[in-house]
């Protein structure tokens, strides 16, 4: 029988310990595909000063495609200058892993930013905290510690 050396050995079970820790530490909620559907349904923005309170209702379209329109504005003096009820505010969502989106919003005043010709919309990672909430973030900016999120609006949720 061969004799191994004492090192080989302990890199073994350092392998073996190191392989084990990573499978039994992956969290398995993130192994499991979040549906896209859980977007459909109205939203309260929530972590945007100037945004806050605003619901947008998000329905898919014929074509399969996630729209949100404002229902209800809050009382800020640019919003009440700026946007409708039944405005397009969420263009699209889309799928970027098993658990997490990309959401297009609509700037306010998207139309006086065209004219200039800058972006008139804005894109952000999106991830879901829980059924109820997700959250949106940018660049490499982690949606579900971002407090800018969206929060379903529920009969049980009690109004401002």
């Amino acid at each position: 029988m061969l004799k191994q050396k004492p090192q080989t050995i302990a890199l073994k079970a350092i392998t073996i310990i190191l392989v084990s820790f990573l499978f039994f530490s992956c969290d398995s909620n993130l192994l499991h595909k979040t549906p896209i559907d859980n977007f459909k349904g109205t939203w309260k923005l929530q972590g945007r000063t100037m945004f806050d309170g605003i619901k947008i209702k998000i329905t898919e379209d014929k074509n399969g495609n996630f729209v949100g329109k404002v229902v209800e504005l809050n009382d800020n003096k640019y919003v009440d200058l700026f946007v409708n009820v039944g405005d397009t505010w969420v263009t699209g969502i889309g799928r970027s892993s098993n658990f997490e989106f990309v959401l297009t919003e609509k700037k306010i005043a998207s139309q006086l930013f065209s004219l200039y010709g800058l972006d008139t919309t804005q894109d952000y990672k999106v991830k879901f905290i829980d059924n109820n909430t997700f959250g949106l973030g940018t660049d490499s900016a982690d949606p579900s510690q971002s407090p800018i999120r969206y929060i379903r609006v529920t009969s049980s949720t009690p109004e401002k």
